[in-house]
């Protein structure tokens, strides 16, 4: 089973306010809007790299909904700081064997929130930073395991409330307020020609005896644990026309 990095709290819900956007997704066209990366627990922590490049949507949970949505990297994008110890981690056989199985993808099936206050409920514009569970699959090397993440999301726009400073230094200046655009079903636009980062996802999560869960080496060490590696993520996610989002 793999471990979820707990964010503690009861699961609830979240009021947003009306006309806010439900779909969102990895925006192709900002270099830096994902941030990946990876490493084993001491003393092998020298082995670990990242990955620049993701895709993904997300579709916020509603009344009516529990929200989902999927990530997925591609292998080739794996970095691990030098090029011939890239390739064979990328597509190595007893590695990421990229070469049959070209994307490691987390389908998420359900996102819960952690209650904060009384009744667990706090709408987007009082509270912009909400530690999140995010409940799917992850899927590396043809092997798919349940997976729950814990993670935060971050609404950065003036409408909706934030003090929360975008982590990708090169959005820094494009927050821009997320306005109720009716010709796509009330789906908000970045005023910012899409540049702009509306919400901010990022969390931690570790995946336990990848060696024989998934088939992948790991350095050799007498310590516990040592087949176990932590991923951390932050995505930049921008709104998507409903349309858009069921392709």
């Amino acid at each position: 089973m793999v471990l979820l990095s707990g964010c503690g709290g009861s699961r609830s819900r979240w009021d947003f306010p009306p006309h806010f956007p439900r779909h969102w997704a990895i925006p192709s066209n900002v270099p830096d809007a994902a941030l990946i990366t990876f490493h084993f627990p001491p003393p092998n922590d020298i082995y670990g790299g990242e990955v620049r490049r993701a895709e993904g949507r997300l579709l916020l949970p509603d009344a009516d909904r529990p929200g989902g949505g999927w990530f997925r990297v591609a292998i080739a994008d794996v970095d691990m700081g030098e090029d011939d110890l890239s390739q064979n981690v990328r597509f190595a056989a007893e590695m990421l064997h990229g070469t049959k199985y070209p994307f490691a993808t987390f389908t998420i099936r359900g996102i819960a929130f952690a209650g904060d206050g009384p009744n667990g409920n706090r709408r987007a514009t009082g509270h912009a930073d909400r530690p999140v569970i995010l409940i799917g699959d992850f899927e590396l090397k043809g092997v798919t395991v349940p997976l729950e993440v814990g993670a935060r999301l971050a609404v950065c726009s003036k409408r909706y409330g934030t003090g929360v400073r975008p982590v990708f230094p090169s959005l820094r200046r494009r927050c821009r307020t997320v306005s109720a655009d009716r010709s796509h079903g009330l789906q908000g636009q970045v005023r910012d020609s899409g540049a702009g980062v509306a919400l901010e996802l990022s969390g931690e999560f570790q995946l336990e005896r990848i060696v024989s869960t998934f088939n992948v080496f790991a350095p050799a060490s007498d310590e516990p644990d040592a087949d176990r590696v932590t991923i951390t993520f932050r995505f930049a996610l921008t709104p998507e026309a409903p349309s858009a989002a069921s392709r």
